[in-house]
């Protein structure tokens, strides 16, 4: 495990003026409980180590609280709210670009290891996390909309059968399904449900929707925050890739399949059977929809929780400017 080491330098004395005291203000500072040695673990993720120094300062970190609808929500809403997080995501950005270009020539000119070290977590923060987060709910929101929009296509593949039947072509339903989703899979894949869509073989099978570079404590951030929930995150030499779960398109093929007898690819059927497949494929339809409508939500919270922390670390660099410029007229 890495280490890196964050000396705040924050006295605990009252500044004195004559040379002598000057001498023992110095030695108080090395000594001062308050003072010391901070020391980051570098094997722990930026949020976490911003945490951990903005806590050792005693700056408040207010907690995050997730909150999410019970409400089912269609896929024009997730939609608006993918726009919603957009916006939220330029204006945090903007606020980065503002803030961290103002005060990097200071960073720069006052050189202390700890300082540096603090303005890295701002970056940190924001390029590892914020940027890389909205780059993932941006694709997760693509993912949904081709899902969405291959399974639409089942009406193009129904029409009136005989005696109240309904006639379904399902091969053309499997190509349209096929056909929306072809920008995740391989020339050899394409028929995605025949293989095995586990974390251990997804690579092989489906296409990843993001990446980026791997750094300490970041797999295991990705993954608390999305396996489980609509995704799967792996690392491979390196690097952090996000792939969609298909399970659930699978889940609709294997539905769909046996219905007139699994050889069939086009006959008629009853409408109770039809309203039951329906029912199951508006279920797995569901389940993707609602997974993108709940990483859109833990984004929010996360980028609002990433931005104050960012704050913070300003504000933070900003005392100990000043505290430096006291110290040095004592």
């Amino acid at each position: 495990m890495s280490m890196s080491e964050i000396n705040p330098m924050l006295p605990q004395c009252n500044p004195i003026t004559t040379p002598a005291n000057r001498l023992m203000a110095q030695s108080n500072l090395q000594l001062s409980p308050v003072g010391g040695n901070f020391v980051v673990d570098r094997a722990t993720n930026p949020e976490e180590q911003a945490e951990a120094v903005l806590k050792y300062y005693d700056m408040y970190v207010p907690d995050k609280v997730y909150q999410y609808t019970d409400r089912q929500e269609t896929e024009e809403d997730i939609k608006v709210k993918s726009r919603l997080v957009e916006r939220e995501l330029k204006n945090t950005t903007d606020f980065y670009n503002s803030a961290s270009t103002k005060i990097a020539a200071e960073v720069i000119q006052d050189g202390r290891s700890h300082i540096t070290s603090i303005f890295n977590m701002i970056n940190g923060v924001h390029l590892d996390y914020q940027k890389s987060f909205g780059e993932i709910t941006k694709a997760a929101t693509q993912f949904m909309e081709k899902v969405n929009k291959g399974l639409g296509g089942i009406s193009q593949c129904l029409d009136s059968g005989s005696n109240g039947y309904i006639k379904f072509n399902k091969q053309k339903f499997f190509n349209l399904l096929k056909d929306s989703l072809q920008d995740y899979t391989y020339a050899h894949t394409k028929n995605f449900w025949d293989h095995n869509l586990s974390i251990d073989n997804i690579d092989n099978v489906i296409k990843p929707m993001a990446r980026f570079d791997s750094k300490p404590g970041m797999l295991a951030f990705w993954q608390k925050k999305l396996n489980g929930q609509g995704f799967l995150v792996k690392e491979i030499d390196h690097a952090i890739y996000i792939y969609p779960d298909m399970q659930p398109i699978k889940d609709i093929y294997e539905t769909v399949k046996p219905i007139m007898g699994p050889s069939t690819l086009e006959g008629e059927m009853m409408v109770q059977t039809f309203q039951s497949m329906q029912t199951a494929i508006d279920s797995k339809k569901n389940a993707v929809n609602n997974s993108v409508s709940r990483l859109l939500e833990t984004f929010r919270q996360d980028n609002s929780h990433f931005e104050t922390l960012t704050q913070l670390l300003i504000q933070l660099l900003k005392d100990l400017f000043q505290y430096n410029v006291a110290f040095a007229n004592i």
